[in-house]
């Protein structure tokens, strides 16, 4: 059995990767890269009141559950591509639930992240999730049955609240056009 765990950029990229999902895995504005490169939409899975992860515990503060999840799946060209799993604290939720209430199909980076300047992003982990690995089950339903899937996450930190988002990529998602 295979162990799961997360790396730093530096140790995860030390193995060779395919290109594409290289590519893909080093986007800082996802949704952006998606846009640019495929037709695309945003479905919302899930959101609401769940139990958190133990892995997604690891990763932020003692007091995190409940927890309010959302999970997305992106879509391109009528092809899920990304399953992305938000983790917010209860804290962090009941702070800044009318924004996070407010959603509906948007996505939380575009819209509630990257342009906000009271809000701070942790660099990326990346791990490779297999059938041992948490995420993996929804993975496969979402994205289709793979024996892998490349992973990453960073924390966010809103004020002094913090939120997770965990991404899995397809293995499917090779194309990348070369925008003039």
């Amino acid at each position: 059995m295979k162990s799961f765990r997360w790396y730093s950029a530096q140790k995860f990229f030390a193995q060779p990767l395919p290109s594409p999902i290289w590519r893909w895995l080093q986007q800082a504005h996802l949704t952006q890269a998606i846009c640019s490169q495929y037709q695309h939409q945003l479905q919302v899975i899930s959101q609401g009141q769940s139990k958190i992860l133990f892995e997604e515990a690891q990763l932020l503060p003692e007091d995190s559950n409940p927890v309010w999840i959302r999970e997305i799946c992106h879509i391109g060209d009528n092809q899920p591509l990304v399953y992305a799993r938000v983790t917010v604290p209860n804290k962090t939720y009941q702070e800044f639930a009318d924004d996070f209430n407010a959603l509906q199909n948007r996505p939380i980076g575009d819209t509630l992240l990257f342009k906000n300047p009271d809000v701070l992003r942790s660099t990326f982990h990346y791990a490779l999730i297999h059938d041992a690995a948490p995420f993996y089950e929804q993975s496969c339903k979402l994205l289709g049955l793979a024996p892998e899937f490349y992973a990453r996450y960073s924390l966010f930190t809103w004020k002094t609240y913090p939120l997770l988002i965990t991404e899995i990529f397809t293995p499917d998602l090779k194309r990348w056009k070369t925008i003039a």
